[in-house]
């Protein structure tokens, strides 16, 4: 009890064991001090030397045996009443500056968080990400399924999860066979829908998503995604997607025939 005490004056659990055995023994050599306060006695030398520059232990040096002695515990209450003094004269000066520190103050609750995952693992939590269930039913992303699916561990599962959970996804294609063919492998569920656009017109190296207020980017040629939360920029993505999304209507009745 005495020594959780004294961690909580500022001790170290070393140091209130050895004050707390300079006080029993009285005066004694470092040997009887290890021993009483079970302490290594190398590590005794280092413990006397930190109470000694705190006030809180002394020396004898006309002995032949160098022996060391506690301070008055009275020293113990003095230290506190100081250390209180001082705090209550710090927390007065930052009252008085508070007003000019507040006004170089700069809002940050509309910056946004930003998360980067590194890795096969990091860009697999950076999709699923996606798929909270706290956001709104459209899942929009700019992707090529073929790639994600080779990717990405139990891609076609977490799709079908997603399914389940009510997310319905809008999605905007490169054109090409491989994409083409994935598709018919893997049938639309009701309410997804996707729109095929040239790849050699407008490629897309990495794969955009956006939900919520989130947006999703993976780069699998640089092995990383980032989630960037934040209402402005999801809703700027959001209604470049939209207007993506009407463009594409055109290219895709276009390009299914004639691939």
């Amino acid at each position: 009890m005495l020594v959780k005490h004294l961690l909580e004056f500022g001790l170290s659990e070393k140091e209130a064991r050895v004050y707390l055995a300079l006080l029993e023994l009285g005066m004694a050599a470092v040997s009887e001090i290890a021993k009483t306060a079970n302490v290594n006695r190398s590590t005794v030398y280092v413990v006397l030397e930190s109470l000694k520059k705190k006030g809180l232990a002394g020396q004898s040096p006309d002995k032949p045996i160098v022996q060391y002695f506690a301070s008055s515990p009275d020293l113990l209450l003095h230290s506190a009443s100081v250390r209180a003094k001082r705090e209550e004269e710090v927390r007065d000066n930052l009252k008085q500056i508070l007003p000019e520190v507040k006004a170089l103050h700069k809002d940050t609750r509309h910056r946004p968080k930003v998360r980067v995952y590194e890795g096969r693992e990091g860009i697999a939590e950076v999709f699923l990400d996606a798929f909270d269930d706290n956001d709104p039913p459209i899942f929009k992303v700019c992707a090529n399924p073929v790639q994600m699916a080779k990717y990405i561990p139990n891609f076609i599962e977490e799709n079908e999860k997603r399914v389940s959970r009510g997310i319905k996804m809008h999605a905007i294609n490169p054109a090409s066979k491989e994409v083409i063919e994935f598709s018919k492998a893997h049938p639309l569920p009701k309410g997804d829908e996707i729109r095929v656009i040239p790849k050699e017109k407008f490629n897309f190296p990495a794969n955009i998503a956006t939900r919520g207020s989130k947006v999703s980017i993976i780069s699998m040629k640089g092995d990383f995604g980032l989630v960037i939360e934040n209402k402005e920029i999801t809703e700027s993505f959001s209604n470049i997607f939209d207007l993506a999304w009407e463009m594409a209507k055109m290219y895709d009745k276009k390009l299914r025939g004639s691939i």
